[in-house]
Order: structure tokens, then C-alpha cells, then sequence
């Protein structure tokens, strides 16, 4: 499927065209966005907790080992130990900072690599650049710091190689560079799974086609596929758990009730603006190719069902959605809407110099945006109300990053076990639970292994929180020593702890408060 739409090496022309604006801004915008975000506290701390410990031992853990509410030895499977393995290594290397610029170089490449394939199915810029803009204001907050971002280039390549191939642009070899791909992809996060799942509907949707088309089944196209799912089903097995890799995705998509108490794994809330912003990229999408049904091809629809349905489902997954739609959605949109060719206005070098200073100001910041350069300091004033002050990860990491208190806790001989705010439990599993790696300890209440955790642990944890009835012989049951309370997430808690005779505030961060038994010395 070729597009007869005109060469892109017009738009880098003087008089440079608004055309080089439209593609410059999703990708450049995008990482000034997430740029000067601070780096939340939820998974990060817990990928560098296991990233010390397969780091300095030298063994993949596979037991419980931080979590006071569970057995220590409690079985757990750590999939994503090479991502994690990386993390630390790069905190290792470059501190905080150098995670965030892992993190800004992944997302560049990432979107750039999505914009060159977006224009190889719809050479108009104003149409790719526009829905790339959309696109990435849809899935900007995914971009955190954490494994999955490892995961993002893999995903580009094999949407972008299996729909090169489906329209005749490239020759059929060139998937079996996936193979390699999807071994390195099933060590460094759980959506690995997407390359064998994407590979079976692009091929079967390909071997319908045909059939519908010539009213015969091409037996031996449906066998080279079949046989490249096969293998590249089987290149994931190169865990050093091998295909038990699969058991443990399968339990975490449908053994486990994710959705009800990570907001992450839940359906996009029209009720929010992020939420309606969402539903209506999608429901706008799915309108643009119901209107082209006739020229959609099979396997075009099936890859943006399989994918909408994920994003629907879930807010994680909506960059999985959002690459498949960008390739997708803008050569119908042009074909729909028909607008007039995009070089035949001229561009004189007045405005020519607009455009050029509008690019080349968005490329600046963005590169001058890491940190410690002129662009975040700039900003760093901005980030104050969010973002750390002082101490560890200062202007780095987000206020809920309870450095200064964990490291409170963590000087002492004998930590104890604490309660604390969910986000907190990978940040206490880091400097405690394994800050030394070869005996852990575990003073954690819970943490960002949502699939290890029972119901009743969660109960308990929402029922101390909230200080609902019994919150106080819930406590004293795990013979907790201290306590680090959100004030955004357990006001009612901390009212009821302030003039309980048994604890005393000992500490205040810059978003947290610390209190501790009354019967533990400081």
C-alpha cells in the first residue's frame, strides 16, 4: 500500500513551511511535558529495591522477604528482574538524574521512531503531527520512570515492522528480527506478551483477507505465519524462568483484582477531564474509520480494536493503543476531510523565520530540560509546588517521596515495622527491607506488589487508614512501631493518632508526618 502524498523533503525547505512545526511539536512538547515532572514514588523505589538485590547477590529473589503482613518466604515471581537490574545500575551511575535522562532519551526515540512511521503510511504532517499531538497528550502520564519505559522502543518497532509488512512495504524477513527483540522484551516487563498476540491477529487478519478477497485459503502464507508466532512465542520463554513467564502475566491480567485498588489499572474516568479527553480520542478514532470503513483494511481494524480495548480497559495501557492509532488513523482522516496540499502555500521568509525559530525553540528546550541544565533550573522554581525542596532527589523527586523520614527510620539498629501510605512501600523496601541486600528485613506494611497482596491485608490497610471501627486493635495486632501518614490520603488517621496517648509525633516532612509508639525510644 503505497501513499502517493508529496515528498517529505519539501518540508525542510527555506522558507521552512508550518509543516516542519507540526511534526517538531508532539515529540518535542511531549518531553518538555514530562521533562519537569518529578519522579513519582510508586514503582520507582520498589524497581530499585529488587534492582540492589539481584544487583549485590547476584540471585533473582523469589520469595516475599520486605512485607511484615506476609510470610517471608511467600512465593513471588520478579519478571521484569533485568529492568530492574538496569535501574540501579543507572542510579548507581548517575544518581536520580541519570534514571530521569534514561528516562527523556527512551521517550525521544520512542516518538521519533513513531513519527517516521506514521509517515510512511500519510506523508501530510498536519494530519500525522496533529493526531501525534493528541496521541501524546493521551498517554503523556505513562511516561514515568520505572520498567515499563524499557518497554516502549520494543513496542514501536514491532507495530511499526508488522504494519510495514502488512501494506507491502517491506519484505516478510524482516520480522524475524522480532525474535531477539521479544526475548530481551519478556526480561524487562510483562508486556512482552504483546508480540506474539500482535503477530497472530496481523497475519490471521492478512490470511482472512486474502481468502475474503479470492475466495481460497493461502496455506502456506498461514503456515509462515502460524510458524512466526511460534517462535516468537518461544523467544520469551528466554527468562530464566522459561514459559513460566506466561503463567505469571496471565495471573496478573486475570487472576488478580488490580482495577479496585490501583488507579492506573482502571477504565479512563469520563468523569475526569483526562478521562473524557481519552474517551473521545478513542470514540473520535473509531468514528474516522467507520466513516473509511471501505478503505480500512482487515488488519488495520483488528490491530485498533485489539488495542482500544486495552486502552478502554485500562489507563496503563493506552499507549499501546495510541502507537497503533497514530500509524492507523491520520491517512483516513486525510482522505476523509481531503484537505488542500500542504505545499502548495507558499512560505515566505518572514514567516519562514517564525516557523523556524518556533521548531528550533522546542528542540532547545527540550534538550536543554535534563537536569541541571539551563532549562530545568529555569523551571525549577515551578516545580516547587510539587516537587522536593531539599535533601535526596531535590527537585527530582515529587513531595511524596518521604526520603528524610524513611532515613530517619532507617539509622536506627532496629527499624521496627511500619504503617505507612501505599506509595511509600517500595521506598521503605529500598532502605530498609534491602539496604542490606543479604539480610533483608521487612518493616514494610505493603507495597507496589498489588498481585502478592490477599484481601485481607487490603482491608486492613483501608480500615487502619480511615480509621474506620477497630483500626486501633488492627494496629496493635501487626505490633507496628511507627507511622508515616499521608495527609492527603489519611487525614482521619492522623486526627485520631494526634491525641491518642499512645503516640507522639516525632518528625514532619515536606508531605508526610512521622509518629512513633510511646514505648519506643527515639
Amino acid at each position: 500500500m503505497s501513499d502517493s502524498s508529496p515528498s517529505l523533503q519539501s518540508i525542510w525547505t527555506w522558507p521552512l513551511p508550518l509543516a516542519a512545526v507540526w511534526l517538531v511539536v508532539p515529540v518535542a512538547g511531549l518531553l518538555l511535558r514530562i521533562e519537569l515532572e518529578p519522579i513519582a514514588p510508586h514503582d520507582y523505589w520498589w524497581h530499585l529495591a529488587m534492582g540492589r538485590m539481584i544487583a549485590v547477590t547476584g540471585e533473582i529473589p523469589g520469595a516475599n522477604l520486605f512485607l511484615y503482613t506476609l510470610p517471608a518466604d511467600q512465593p513471588f515471581f520478579d519478571q521484569p528482574w533485568l529492568g530492574q537490574w538496569g535501574m540501579y545500575r543507572l542510579l548507581a551511575f548517575g544518581g536520580h538524574a541519570g534514571l530521569v535522562v534514561c528516562r527523556n532519551l527512551i521517550t525521544a526515540l520512542t516518538w521519533t521512531g513513531l513519527l517516521l512511521a506514521a509517515l510512511g503510511r500519510c506523508r501530510d504532517p498536519r494530519m500525522t503531527g496533529g493526531y501525534l499531538l493528541l496521541i501524546a497528550a493521551v498517554t503523556a502520564p505513562i511516561f514515568g520512570v520505572r520498567t515499563q519505559m524499557f518497554a516502549f522502543i520494543p513496542y514501536v518497532c514491532l507495530v511499526a515492522s508488522l504494519l510495514a509488512v502488512a501494506d507491502g512495504r517491506w519484505s516478510r524477513r524482516w520480522l524475524w528480527g522480532l525474535l531477539p527483540m521479544t526475548a530481551l522484551w519478556a526480561n524487562v516487563h510483562g508486556t512482552f506478551v504483546l508480540a506474539p498476540v500482535l503477530v497472530a491477529l496481523t497475519g490471521g487478519a492478512l490470511v482472512v483477507e486474502e481468502w475474503l478477497e479470492e475466495g481460497k485459503i493461502a496455506t502456506r502464507r498461514a503456515g509462515w505465519w502460524m510458524g512466526l508466532t511460534l517462535a516468537v512465542a518461544t523467544s520469551a520463554c528466554l527468562t530464566p524462568f522459561g514459559p513460566d513467564v506466561y503463567v505469571y502475566v496471565v495471573e496478573l491480567t486475570f487472576g488478580s483484582d488490580l482495577s479496585s485498588t490501583v488507579s492506573e489499572w482502571r477504565s479512563p474516568d469520563p468523569g475526569e477531564p483526562f478521562g473524557l479527553i481519552t474517551l473521545a480520542s478513542i470514540l473520535g478514532s473509531t468514528l474516522v474509520l467507520g466513516v473509511r470503513r471501505r478503505s480500512v483494511q482487515l488488519y488495520e481494524a483488528v490491530l485498533f480494536g485489539a488495542t482500544a480495548y486495552l486502552g478502554l480497559d485500562a489507563i496503563r495501557s493506552l499507549f499501546w493503543w495510541g502507537a497503533i492509532a497514530a500509524l492507523i488513523v491520520p491517512r483516513h482522516l486525510r482522505d476523509w476531510l481531503a484537505p488542500a496540499d500542504w505545499t502548495a502555500s507558499d512560505t515566505g521568509p518572514l514567516l519562514g523565520a517564525a516557523h523556524a525559530l518556533a521548531a528550533g525553540g522546542l528542540i532547545i528546550g527540550a534538550v536543554l530540560a535534563q537536569p541541571g541544565w539551563p532549562v530545568f533550573r529555569a523551571a525549577s522554581t515551578s516545580l516547587e509546588g510539587y516537587a522536593r525542596r531539599s535533601g535526596e532527589g531535590s527537585q527530582l523527586l515529587n513531595y511524596e517521596n518521604a526520603t528524610e523520614l524513611v532515613d530517619r527510620i532507617a539509622a536506627r539498629d532496629e527499624p521496627g515495622q511500619i504503617f505507612h501510605a501505599q506509595a511509600l512501600g517500595g521506598l521503605i523496601d529500598y532502605k530498609i527491607g534491602a539496604a542490606d541486600p543479604h539480610t533483608p528485613r521487612a518493616s514494610a506494611f505493603l507495597d507496589q506488589r498489588m498481585a502478592l497482596l490477599p484481601e485481607r491485608v487490603w482491608d486492613d490497610y483501608f480500615t487502619i487508614s480511615q480509621a474506620r471501627r477497630g483500626w486501633r486493635q488492627k494496629l496493635e495486632s501487626y505490633d507496628v512501631d511507627r507511622l508515616i501518614l499521608s495527609p492527603d490520603e489519611q487525614w482521619r488517621l492522623i486526627q485520631e493518632v494526634q491525641v491518642d496517648p499512645g503516640w507522639r509525633l516525632e518528625a514532619v516532612g515536606e508531605a508526610h508526618l512521622l509518629f512513633v509508639r510511646v514505648d519506643v525510644r527515639s
